[in-house]
């Protein structure tokens, strides 16, 4: 039905992190520079603080190259349920290769279809991801960040109940 991903960090927290490795890598520079007698008159050390190495969010993607895992929504037709997909690691680490993503568990069940609303599905949809991102539900995911911030978007004009009641036709049309 919907993904929604979890990222190690948040996207202001990325860039951050960002800007404070290439500051330490302009100081370096110029370090490097005093200690081999370069840049004498200061010039080359002035022009590097006043002009550091630019960060461009569009070359350097977050959402792309920082996801740890997702949580997948589905319904069975009756109940909205949330499963886990996570890294497959000792120690979730900022410089990740060979990465292999493995089912983890069902997180459980998000809300039921026993005469719901559109309103009340969304409801309880946001108060799950909240309650997930508090580590309410037994995973360790308080201290990642939960990037809810799409499907709450698109929630608002989907029509969710006809979602699952359209599921539920399919099946019953598939079962008779």
């Amino acid at each position: 039905m919907f993904q929604v991903p979890i990222y190690r960090e948040s996207k202001e927290e990325y860039y951050q992190y960002l800007t404070e490795r290439r500051d330490r890598e302009v100081e370096d520079v110029i370090r490097h520079n005093k200690e081999r007698g370069l840049d004498q008159d200061g010039s080359y050390e002035k022009y590097l603080r006043e002009n550091p190495p630019n960060i461009n969010p569009d070359k350097i993607a977050w959402n792309y190259n920082r996801i740890i895992g997702w949580i997948e929504f589905y319904s069975d037709g009756l109940i909205i349920k949330a499963d886990l997909w996570f890294i497959r690691a000792k120690r979730v680490s900022r410089e990740l290769s060979r990465v292999i993503f493995d089912y983890h568990n069902k997180i459980g069940d998000v809300t039921s279809f026993i005469h719901p609303n559109n309103e009340h599905i969304r409801g309880k949809i946001r108060k799950f991801l909240d309650d997930l991102q508090r580590g309410e539900y037994g995973f360790k995911l308080d201290h990642y960040y939960i990037d809810s911030s799409l499907l709450l978007r698109n929630l608002e004009y989907m029509d969710v109940k006809k979602l699952i009641d359209d599921l539920l036709e399919k099946r019953r049309k598939r079962d008779a």
